[in-house]
């Protein structure tokens, strides 16, 4: 039983990460990536299961990045996008994360909160649901650099826009969720910058 644990899981997990880079070695980048030189403010943040996520733990790894606020758990019947994205890159790559960050002033995000919408949308290792120190520099960054309004409303549950961060730490685009062309092109720009 010893041997089969220590030759077939290896097995496994590393035919699995192959088809994953088989898959990423053809990708090419979609006319909504433009890399910039801005990059993430210092941040400081606590995902839902505790951990501390910082600049250093994001560095080297892709990230794609929403702002949430108290509505997002409330609503029952959408499914998220990021959920999607989760799903297609599950057990393919170490190499992205989804950032799910409260920027509702108006409601203090508790731990049970952020569990609660972790839960609600079936969120896996790679996808933290965050809050802490370095949001309103954050979202000053996104929005001088992609001219955005970032404030949500009382009934959006969805953002507007998830944002790409490279392995470097800058920001490489803006994409809208709900539109399926700009998904495809977010899916097609976070394989690309995984091989890089």
């Amino acid at each position: 039983m010893t041997i089969v644990l220590l030759v077939v899981f290896p097995l496994i997990s590393y035919l699995v990460v192959k088809k994953g880079a088989d898959i990423r070695k053809n990708a090419t980048y979609s006319s909504f990536l433009h890399p910039s030189k801005e990059g993430i403010p210092p941040l400081e943040l606590i995902s839902h299961r505790g951990d501390t996520i910082t600049n250093k733990v994001l560095k080297g790894k892709v990230s794609v990045l929403e702002f949430i606020d108290h509505t997002s758990v409330d609503l029952t019947n959408e499914r998220h996008p990021l959920f999607e994205l989760q799903e297609a890159y599950k057990g393919k790559t170490l190499s992205l994360r989804m950032l799910s960050v409260w920027s509702d002033s108006t409601v203090t995000a508790t731990v049970g909160l952020l569990n609660f919408f972790a839960t609600r949308f079936a969120v896996r290792e790679n996808w933290h649901v965050l809050s802490g120190t370095g949001i309103d520099a954050l979202q000053h960054s996104i929005a001088a650099l992609y001219n955005e309004n970032l404030t949500l409303s009382g009934d959006d549950f969805f953002p507007h826009s998830v944002y790409l961060i490279n392995k470097e730490g800058k920001f490489c685009g803006a994409y809208d969720p709900m539109n399926k062309a700009e998904f495809d092109a977010l899916f097609n720009d976070v394989l690309y910058l995984i091989d890089q």
